[in-house]
């Protein structure tokens, strides 16, 4: 890479000599979907039909649509929007301005827009890029505001300005652009083999199936209240100011997700004297967290750190003959049974009498309940790492994108 020393100065900023800005619409063609009505009408289970591709097709974070679930009958092409490989499609409202790329040809519904007949100015994987960068995401973004729903229709994508270098330096950008995300795909293949090892290792190890070497004693069942003290939390007034923005922790359930909690995941503090004035209580670090009411209801918590919680959390505070990271990822591998005890609504929690009276099948040797933990947490630290990993390359991703897209950076 080099700096570039040739620019010139446009509506869009300094960019190199030989590159230009275009509006999209005067280099391809951008054109909506259509739907037959009623669809049901249309829709076959013929293996020969027409291809009938939905949002729903398309893979989380992927480039291309490979495939789709359902396909319609021949005559309703003429009602609907044909669409070849190649062709670039963007939702009209949902993942907003999000490019995919067609590995099949089909039909689309008018909730898709499709970039048609671009080749005699871009390389796909060049337009890609391109599409996917905060430059355009803000033209669209800002033509697109002033509605109650970011939308995005044919005559906006058209008016999008692109920066438009010549063929051969778009591979290039392109081709390196396509190696980082090489990159990231491999790290999210082996955080997803991580997990699914962890989830083997829970199933045999968190019942007694498997035994680790050297562990040969009794299991048993306790309830959660026999193994420590439980107690749901409180909110101090938050009319008070004397209350808020001190130095205790302070937690609601927004930060329960089914991991090790952190004092980053902290967004509120409380003073001493907003903890004595409300039915708030400090938690003891090294105890297990519960979500009892929310979006995250029943999801379970590892406090590294000594904290406050809202009455949306109960809190499990283990005696000191029970390993508390064992019972963490006991509770996680019980999440069904703890949901078994939500109410019926959806705005229903678990109580904390109900969750008391959840029964843990456990080794009675905390020595072998810490070497099943000492285990998980093992594999739980390798997937932070490659998660780690993963979103580092993501911000060198973005950056090279910022200054490639831009001509700030020349590959040569």
């Amino acid at each position: 890479m080099e700096s570039t020393k040739e620019m010139k100065n446009n509506s869009s900023g300094f960019i190199p000599d030989n590159w230009r800005v275009v509006t999209l619409g005067d280099h391809a063609s951008v054109l909506r979907g259509g739907s037959p009505r009623p669809i049901e009408a249309y829709l076959t289970k013929d293996p020969d039909g027409i291809n009938w591709i939905k949002i729903g097709d398309v893979g989380v974070g992927a480039k291309y649509i490979n495939q789709t679930e359902e396909r319609i009958i021949p005559e309703g092409v003429s009602r609907s929007r044909k669409v070849f490989k190649g062709d670039f499609l963007l939702s009209n409202s949902m993942s907003f301005g999000r490019p995919y790329i067609l590995n099949v040809d089909g039909c689309i519904h008018d909730g898709w827009l499709v970039i048609q007949e671009y080749y005699d100015s871009f390389t796909t994987d060049y337009l890609y890029y391109a599409l996917s960068s905060q430059y355009v995401l803000e033209q669209y973004r800002s033509m697109a505001a002033g509605s109650s729903v970011l939308n995005l229709n044919k005559d906006i994508v058209k008016r999008v300005r692109i920066l438009l270098p010549p063929k051969e330096e778009q591979k290039r950008i392109a081709n390196t652009l396509s190696s980082m995300d090489t990159l990231i795909a491999e790290l999210n293949l082996a955080i997803e083999k991580k997990r699914q090892i962890k989830e083997g290792l829970m199933q045999q190890l968190l019942t007694g199936t498997t035994r680790l070497p050297g562990f040969s004693g009794e299991w048993t069942e306790r309830q959660l209240n026999q193994i420590g003290s439980m107690f749901a939390g409180g909110t101090p007034s938050t009319f008070n100011k004397e209350y808020w923005d001190g130095d205790i922790c302070w937690l609601h359930s927004g930060a329960v997700q089914n991991c090790f909690v952190y004092p980053s995941d902290v967004q509120r503090k409380i003073t001493s004297l907003g903890l004595r004035h409300s039915s708030a209580r400090l938690i003891k670090a090294d105890s297990i967290i519960v979500a009892i009411t929310g979006a995250t209801c029943a999801n379970i918590g590892y406090l590294t750190f000594e904290s406050a919680a809202n009455q949306s959390i109960v809190a499990i505070e283990p005696t000191a003959e029970y390993d508390s990271k064992f019972l963490y990822y006991k509770l996680l591998k019980s999440r069904e049974q703890i949901l078994s005890h939500k109410g019926g609504s959806a705005q229903s929690g678990v109580s904390l009498h109900s969750l008391s009276s959840v029964y843990i099948y456990m080794p009675v040797e905390k020595k072998e309940q810490k070497a099943i933990s000492d285990l998980l947490v093992a594999i739980d630290k390798e997937i932070i790492a490659y998660e780690s990993e993963r979103d580092k390359y993501r911000l060198i991703k973005q950056g090279m994108m910022q200054e490639l897209l831009t001509g700030k950076t020349r590959l040569v």
